[in-house]
């Protein structure tokens, strides 16, 4: 094997195991209802669903101004 095939390997290798589809169950039965109903009802959401250029959505964290 090559070297960069062997270093591809080891990184693989020391990716953890972790049960995603648990801790999504997990969170989702604490979620409060009604969180993030606002997104959908934001013109950028909505812009951004009927594209069909872009797979991705960027979403920032806390922002200075008012959403609305």
């Amino acid at each position: 094997m090559r070297l960069a095939e062997r270093e591809k390997i080891r990184l693989l290798r020391e990716i953890p195991d972790y049960d995603y589809a648990s801790s999504l169950r997990r969170v989702q039965s604490v979620r409060c209802e009604g969180t993030c109903l606002w997104l959908l009802d934001r013109t950028e959401f909505k812009d951004w669903i009927d594209r069909k250029d872009t797979e991705h959505l960027c979403c920032y964290g806390i922002r200075k101004d008012p959403l609305l």
